[in-house]
């Protein structure tokens, strides 16, 4: 049973108001399904709204910065637990070892980052824990037609499909990853993770 899910995005708000609408959705739902949020520790835009919805929902939060950022006024002072780490390699790693699985909604650079890196980790059998990337308004079409591209010339394995979900509906994170296993099945997922899925 999954009890806590790592969740990406940014501290903007996006172009609309879809992106956060989407991200307290989950809050609510992780709140209600008692799974506690790790995720970077600010007030602001979509990481945000997901931290203060599951926190006005009964939720439990755990933010986790870096000491470079421990003065920022942008910082969530309300979660339950706040860690503070050395270094931005240092956050990352908290919260990855926090988490049993990870859960991507749109985001910038840092948050693209943050989803690179845990796919190459699980490529190379590091950890099997479930990535999922939310793709609202086809987000995440481009980052998935990088990773096809590579496959095309030779420098992805194929096999690194199978290793990621993703959905654009509240109800399939709900089946897939809150109320499934806190690892990985690859073929269990084979039939509902193409990435054409959503296009």
């Amino acid at each position: 049973m999954t009890k806590s899910i790592c969740i990406f995005g940014g501290s903007a708000k996006g172009v609309d108001d879809s992106y956060c609408k989407f991200a307290e959705e989950l809050g609510r739902l992780l709140a209600r399904k008692k799974i506690t949020v790790i995720y970077g520790g600010g007030s602001t835009g979509v990481m945000g709204a997901v931290a203060n919805a599951a926190l006005n929902n009964g939720g439990h939060v755990i933010g986790v910065i870096p000491e470079c950022m421990s003065d920022n006024q942008d910082i969530l002072r309300t979660v339950s637990e706040l860690f503070v780490e050395k270094t931005m390699h240092d956050r990352k790693m908290k919260m990855y070892s926090l988490a049993d699985a990870f859960i991507a909604l749109p985001g910038g650079i840092g948050t693209i980052e943050e989803v690179a890196e845990v796919i190459c980790w699980m490529d190379l059998e590091l950890h099997t824990k479930p990535v999922l990337l939310v793709n609202i308004n086809h987000y995440w079409q481009a980052f998935t037609a990088v990773i096809e591209n590579g496959i095309a010339h030779g420098f992805i394995f194929p096999s690194i499909i199978r290793s990621i979900l993703m959905v654009d509906d509240i109800n399939r994170i709900d089946a897939l990853i809150v109320n499934g296993a806190n690892r990985v099945n690859r073929s269990h997922f084979s039939d509902q993770i193409s990435f054409n899925d959503l296009a």
